[in-house]
């Protein structure tokens, strides 16, 4: 269990250090948060993955809601961003998704909502992903982790952003140079 008044403290300790506060939050894949937002199974109750995790719909008005209120409590306590992972749906065929977009345009359509909804001067919504990743217009990057250094300028290439310098991020596990061209996270 997670000590609030320790953590506000250190959020604050962090903040006045001239630190950027970055927070990672899950998207869709919840522990905690079962509502008529979730993808169902095929009997209309809360599809639940191998770990019993819910997979939130990125259509539904709930799922947007609730990343917004996550977004701006953010704000509100100092984060300089929020990396959404588990942007995505989940991997499996068992559960129901019945909308009138397809999974990707769901994906695309969250995301773009997010980013022109929650950035503000001073606050970036990014994400988690994969290459494949369609990354919204605006104060956002994509964060991208197993890329090995030899690949890093082939794959930034591939990758349609405004400015790859900037819009992508490498989780890096190395100090090797050639993440240096681009923002890197080293882990």
């Amino acid at each position: 269990q997670i000590d609030v008044n320790k953590m506000d403290t250190l959020i604050r300790n962090l903040a006045s250090k001239d630190t950027d506060l970055i927070a990672r939050v899950p998207a869709f894949r919840e522990m905690n948060f079962e509502t008529s937002a979730c993808l169902s199974d095929d009997e209309g109750y809360p599809w639940h993955d191998e770990e019993y995790c819910v997979w939130l719909d990125p259509t539904h008005g709930e799922t947007m809601a609730y990343l917004i209120q996550i977004c701006n409590e953010l704000r509100s306590l100092g984060f300089d961003e929020v990396v959404f992972y588990e942007f995505r749906f989940p991997d499996s065929s068992n559960y129901v998704f019945d909308a009138d977009v397809t999974k990707d345009q769901a994906l695309i359509d969250a995301a773009a909502s997010l980013v022109s909804t929650c950035t503000a001067e001073g606050f970036a919504v990014s994400f988690e992903g994969s290459t494949s990743f369609v990354l919204p217009e605006g104060s956002s990057r994509l964060y991208i982790d197993s890329i090995t250094p030899e690949k890093v300028a082939s794959v930034a290439a591939t990758i349609p952003v405004t400015d790859p310098k900037v819009n992508i991020v490498f989780k890096a596990t190395s100090n090797d140079t050639r993440y240096n061209e681009f923002s890197a996270l080293r882990i």
